[in-house]
């Protein structure tokens, strides 16, 4: 109850309903996509020719359906649960140390959640398929092309994901308390991903991103660390040379999460310093 004593919305809930919508809403986009691309003659059962695979335009239009899909999904539930839209999404301190440590926070949490996809792939067997589908849309893609994927990849993505789990599933745990709000938040975005490798992963970046929301107390700082990380993997994924190696290394581990740590240690201090928002969790 909030502290009037009514109800506080959205609820826990409104929340688990919204991600449930979310994965149906990418199941059936995903179905509207290959149906329109078998419309038009093209095979989608072939690996190795599916233009959903295979052809960056095809890609990005794919990729920006289902998070424009998830906009939707987002903006659906704030019409259905009545809550006021600046509780869902506030937009926090928008200083530029508070998302430069944001940023560094992500960027150093990745080594550790690259590894823990690799150890999800080593134990399940599970090939990322999704890694496959951005190496080939970001290296296969003239400049026009490459452009139309970054925006569909990065910034996309990151404005519809962090709506959605920092935004409407953050507020629908405040109950929780900050912790559970940070717990859930992320275990349900990495369960978005539904490839285990992928799944895994990206519970870590969650609670990087969660931790940006919590101290920011706005969705501006994970928005732009979520998007900016995107973007540094798909630029990784255009010019490096092995993009996916399947390779553990200890330092570039124990290097990011020092980073992290100091990158966490500035955030809680700005934090502190920040005043007061007018919201819950």
């Amino acid at each position: 109850m909030g502290p009037s004593g009514a109800l506080l919305r959205p609820t826990p809930t409104h929340s688990i309903l919204a991600w449930f919508t979310a994965v149906a809403s990418m199941i059936a986009v995903s179905i509207l996509i290959a149906g329109v691309a078998m419309g038009l003659g093209f095979d989608v059962t072939d690996q190795q020719k599916s233009p959903l695979v295979t052809r960056p335009g095809w890609i990005a239009a794919a990729t920006a359906a289902n998070e424009l899909g998830l906009c939707l999904v987002v903006a659906a539930w704030v019409r259905i649960s009545r809550a006021p839209v600046n509780e869902i999404l506030p937009a926090g301190d928008r200083r530029f140390a508070m998302i430069g440590m944001a940023v560094l926070l992500v960027f150093g949490l990745a080594p550790a959640a690259n590894t823990i996809g690799e150890l999800t792939h080593r134990l399940t067997g599970f090939e990322m398929t999704s890694s496959r589908i951005i190496i080939a849309a970001a290296r296969n893609a003239s400049p026009v092309y490459f452009g139309l994927v970054l925006v569909s990849v990065s910034v996309l993505p990151a404005i519809a994901e962090e709506a959605l789990f920092r935004g409407f599933v953050w507020r629908g745990f405040a109950r929780t308390g900050q912790t559970g709000q940070l717990l859930v938040s992320s275990l349900l975005f990495g369960m978005l991903h539904l490839e285990p490798n992928q799944s895994a992963a990206t519970v870590l970046l969650g609670v990087g991103f969660g931790l940006a929301r919590r101290y920011s107390g706005g969705l501006v700082a994970p928005i732009i660390a979520h998007a900016v990380y995107n973007a540094a993997v798909v630029f990784a994924m255009r010019y490096a040379e092995t993009p996916m190696d399947h390779q553990i290394l200890v330092a570039p581990i124990v290097i990011g999460l020092v980073a992290a740590g100091g990158a966490l240690a500035v955030l809680m201090r700005l934090g502190r310093e920040r005043p007061p928002a007018r919201e819950l969790g």
